[in-house]
């Protein structure tokens, strides 16, 4: 008589127990939330969207980890050379909390995308 309940416990509350495991794991990191966002598509601009996901690594140091994802056919090229060019330029202003005007640290990157393909244009 107690196998049978044994048994039948095992048989109810096993997959209970799996099914709320499976419900309550995630990955450690989310880099889809966007809040604040609205994503407001214009026509004749790059298609360019940012996120960024803030952890503390093995060491327990602050990071941030700022993505930026361009639509490579929403880029603008023009022709140099008889060559299709797109050049992107990246700047990171690290401003203090107190007054955003006051810029502790920039760096600014410079990108040039060079397409022999004249069919990037029309794309």
């Amino acid at each position: 008589m107690r196998f049978l309940y044994k048994r039948s416990f095992i048989r109810v509350m096993l997959p209970f127990i799996s099914v709320l495991i499976v419900m309550s794991c995630a990955r450690s990191a989310n880099p889809d939330i966007e809040r604040g966002s609205s994503y407001i598509y214009q026509r004749g601009y790059p298609d360019v969207r940012f996120s960024a996901v803030g952890f503390l690594n093995e060491l327990n140091n602050p990071h941030i980890n700022i993505i930026a994802d361009i639509v490579y056919g929403s880029m603008i090229f023009t022709e140099v050379e008889n060559k299709q060019q797109a050049q992107l330029s990246i700047e990171i202003n690290i401003a203090s909390q107190e007054d955003e005007n006051n810029i502790i640290e920039r760096q600014l990157n410079e990108i040039t995308i060079k397409e022999e393909n004249e069919g990037v244009i029309s794309s």
